[in-house]
């Protein structure tokens, strides 16, 4: 039985649409090296110190909550992200075993620690770019969080029954492949939280331009058309649940609307 969740949208997405157009997603194009060429990217050494910065006050106690470099007074939770994690862990024996991919410094984890307490048994295991796993191993990681520069490098060390992809899929070069390399491994959960979806049957290829306020930057995001995502997930998972968040924004005469779902793998 599928219901609808309403879900914690973060500022730098619930905001973008209050800015002028010169921010937010435009364009339609034909190609990601197109795409990248007519953007900065999220490598870019400002954004990660920024990161780095707010989050180390997390870590020391100096800030309660941080989220895309943006410091905040009170932990902004997402209840379907939390409600993966727990049900995930009883359906294992109390244990939690996550793959966070594109998960940052660890935002996540430092979000729902409240709420791992209580578990027996708690691996975090975050896939990202290079230099923040070379960041989150040396200021970061401790016996639950720990940080990886592959699927195959955290699905190997930690054995994860959750998966999750937090406003994340969509800005890697090829989403479909990636979904192939995860299904290899047999992930019983995968949670995926704030995307847009394409209503069309193509995929449709845009500029995301970030509001100063958080960073100077701006690069390609996906929106996968529906159709093809949930054909490729039925074909090895179940869909138990898909809610969002209800707000839309513009791309020039199109509206799409952030949302999420929650999968199990098929058994047989």
């Amino acid at each position: 039985m599928r219901k609808t969740l309403r879900l914690f949208v973060p500022p730098i997405v619930k905001n973008l649409w209050r800015y002028n157009r010169r921010y937010g997603w435009r364009g339609n194009y034909s190609s990601w090296e197109q795409a990248k060429a007519a953007s900065t990217g999220y490598d870019e050494k400002e954004i990660f110190e920024k990161v780095r910065a707010s989050a180390l006050k997390v870590k020391s106690g100096e800030a309660v909550f941080e989220r895309d470099s943006i410091i905040h007074d009170e932990v902004d939770y997402s209840l379907p992200l939390t409600a993966a994690l727990l049900w995930a862990a009883s359906e294992n024996n109390n244990r939690l075993h996550l793959l966070d991919f594109g998960g940052s410094l660890g935002t996540g984890y430092f979000q729902n620690r409240n709420f791992l307490k209580q578990l027996s048994d708690v691996k975090w295991g975050v896939v990202e770019q290079g230099h923040y796993v070379e960041c989150g191993k040396k200021e970061f990681q401790n016996d639950q969080l720990r940080f990886f520069n592959s699927i195959k490098e955290c699905a190997e060390q930690i054995k994860p029954n959750l998966i999750i992809f937090v406003s994340s899929l969509q800005y890697v070069e090829e989403p479909f492949a990636l979904l192939d390399e995860v299904f290899k491994y047999n992930i019983e959960f995968f949670l995926i939280e704030r995307i847009g979806f394409n209503e069309g049957d193509e995929d449709r290829l845009t500029i995301q331009n970030v509001p100063p306020q958080y960073y100077k930057a701006s690069y390609p995001c996906w929106f996968p058309s529906r159709k093809k995502f949930l054909t490729k997930m039925l074909s090895k998972y179940e869909l138990v649940n898909q809610f969002d968040n209800g707000i839309e924004y513009p791309i020039g005469l199109d509206k799409f609307r952030y949302e999420g779902m929650l999968f199990r793998l098929r058994v047989g």
